[in-house]
């Protein structure tokens, strides 16, 4: 059985892309960002692939990029 694991953080800088890796690389798994801002500075798909160590096959394209950074509220 194949369970999904969403993580999420209340603020900038709190670790959610570096958990992501962690756990892609840990328990063999996928990982997909939905919307990514700030995409001008890279993105968290790159940086969870170099982490993790992980191909772009492991990884989902973002489906809605904004390249400056904004918050969602």
């Amino acid at each position: 059985m194949s369970r999904d694991v969403f993580v999420t953080g209340t603020d900038t800088g709190v670790g959610k892309t570096l958990l992501s890796a962690l756990l892609v690389a840990a328990l063999n798994r996928k990982y997909w960002k939905p919307i990514q801002t700030g995409a001008s500075e890279g993105t968290d798909r790159q940086a969870v692939m170099k982490w993790a160590g992980v191909s772009a096959d492991r990884t989902f394209p973002e489906a809605v990029v904004f390249d400056p950074p904004v918050s969602p509220h």
